[in-house]
């Protein structure tokens, strides 16, 4: 028997425990397809499943809320060097340009 629930509202209140599908996961991520799972998964952009073999893969609910909070916290620090490096002078890059000068009355 299988319950049918809303898993991107309801994500919040399931067990750790519970496993879910790369469908799932597709939708808690915001993922368009179940392809960009897999995808995000052969990069390494997704934590390893808890179950991999005869053509079904599964994670926890745990892993995944951790892989999420790992990427909220990344994000934090990235916005925090950001506004570190702001305060600092811009690195130049290439060579200055001579100023261009006034031509009066040149055509």
């Amino acid at each position: 028997m299988q319950v049918n629930i809303n898993l991107r509202n309801d994500f919040g209140k399931l067990d750790p425990l519970v496993l879910v599908s790369p469908v799932d996961v597709a939708s808690v991520i915001g993922a368009p397809t179940v392809g960009a799972v897999y995808t995000a998964l052969n990069r390494g952009e997704l934590p390893e499943p808890l179950i991999r073999g005869n053509r079904r893969i599964r994670w926890t609910v745990g892993q995944i809320r951790e892989h999420l909070h790992g990427l909220e916290n990344a994000f934090k620090a990235r916005q925090a060097a950001q506004k570190e490096a702001e305060g600092e002078q811009p690195t130049r890059r290439g060579r200055r340009r001579s100023p261009i000068e006034a031509t009066k009355g040149q055509k």
